[in-house]
């Protein structure tokens, strides 16, 4: 998961930022995974919401988060991607709004589902992982 400004920052108001809580209510949020197949093949997803809808890019590599302020990593294994699309496809028919779903909703939405998959098949870690 992650969450930008315009510029990179390590601080709000002079704080650091540990948590969610410590971030500003207007950011922006999506969130990265690592797709791994049972071959050893790796591939990056870069899942966004923005005003024209979901916004997605894949990568070999890690993909580049640029000016961000709170990047959070968990370990999920076991994690079907059809997990995320069928959250994805359970909310299709909600349509963008600043206050009521943006993407900080949708990126908080696919963190929880990709997280509550991995713990109930007891292969991810309930806490983010440094």
């Amino acid at each position: 998961d992650f969450g930008c400004t315009v510029a990179p920052r390590n601080d709000v108001d002079g704080l650091q930022i540990r948590s969610r809580q410590d971030l500003p209510i207007l950011r922006h949020s999506g969130i990265v995974l690592r797709l791994e197949s049972g071959d050893g093949l790796c591939l990056w997803v870069k899942i966004e919401f923005v005003k024209e809808g979901l916004k997605f890019e894949l990568d070999e590599d890690v993909p580049c988060i640029p000016s961000s302020y709170l990047i959070e990593t968990c370990k999920l294994r076991g994690v079907s991607p059809v997990v995320i699309a069928d959250s994805l496809d359970a909310s299709k028919a909600i349509t963008y709004n600043a206050l009521t779903w943006n993407c900080n909703h949708v990126a908080d939405m696919l963190w929880e589902v990709a997280r509550d998959a991995a713990l109930m098949d007891g292969c991810g870690d309930a806490l983010p992982q440094d």
